[in-house]
């Protein structure tokens, strides 16, 4: 996750180049990619305020080498299919999100 804030400030430095508003930042990722989202939205390691919402698909959620997860106001949308050998990932980190929050279950997938 911390790869990620990199990645983002290198994106933001130039997002104005190209007109992009940089207080509308979302993150999206899937499967270890939504561990990295939980990390910029709610983990001392890597949170990034400059986050405002984020959809996490059939993300992993799980312990970062430091520190724990904490309440975040970021809105939070999960996907994730209960088909998965992984769902139970998502149903825990449901669970822990503040509101708002959303969690979209594909049933059989």
């Amino acid at each position: 996750a911390a790869d990620a804030r990199y990645a983002l400030d290198e994106v933001l430095d130039h997002a104005a180049d190209f007109g992009v508003d940089v207080h509308e930042v979302g993150a999206a990722g899937m499967s270890l990619g939504g561990m990295t989202v939980y990390g910029l939205i709610s983990h001392p390691c890597c949170e990034d305020g400059r986050v405002t919402a984020a959809v996490v698909m059939a993300g992993v959620h799980d312990a970062f080498p430091s520190g724990t997860y904490h309440h975040q106001d970021v809105p939070v949308l999960l996907l994730h299919g209960d088909a998965d050998v992984g769902y139970h990932h998502s149903r825990t980190a449901y669970e822990q999100l503040a509101p708002p929050k959303w969690f979209v279950t594909l049933h059989g997938e």
